[in-house]
């Protein structure tokens, strides 16, 4: 009961199935947690001074690209980076870490952009980053001056 009545208040548990973001994120029919526009997930993100949780570094007033490889980077990622510029802060995670793949539902190689209010954004395989760069060029691309 206390951990439901937490998880109540908390409202980590809400998921947004309607609006144009959501819908930029060509959302699952029936979305839950970590799907495009439900919460991210706390992980334990391993590196080389031991490990650290994810969430501490969302709380920046930018996107977050998660990218879970197996050493090759997605193709179209640079162009995306690019476009997207310091409102984008890239958080690669081994594909060996079990946790954080079955937390996000990713199998293999694949990608989870999260938003700053720490909502998934879109999220896709790493060989299709289409949808990611129509949803940089729509909300996160630099304007030139």
């Amino acid at each position: 009961m206390q951990r439901k009545l937490q998880v109540e208040l908390s409202e980590t548990d809400i998921v947004y199935r309607e609006g144009p973001l959501v819908e930029l994120g060509d959302p699952p029919r029936r979305a839950g947690r970590a799907d495009v526009g439900g919460r991210a997930r706390d992980v334990v993100l391993a590196n080389g001074a031991g490990a650290e949780s994810l969430w501490p570094r969302l709380v920046e007033p930018r996107h977050s690209l998660l990218v879970f490889a197996n050493g090759a980077e997605p193709s179209g990622l640079d162009g995306v980076l690019q476009a997207a510029g310091d409102r984008l802060q890239v958080i690669r995670i081994d594909a060996g870490n079990r946790e954080a793949a079955q937390r996000y539902h990713v199998g293999g190689s694949g990608w989870v952009l999260i938003r700053p209010d720490q909502v998934v954004a879109a999220r896709g395989e790493s060989s299709d980053t289409a949808l990611l760069s129509r949803y940089v060029d729509r909300v996160l691309r630099t304007k030139p001056m």
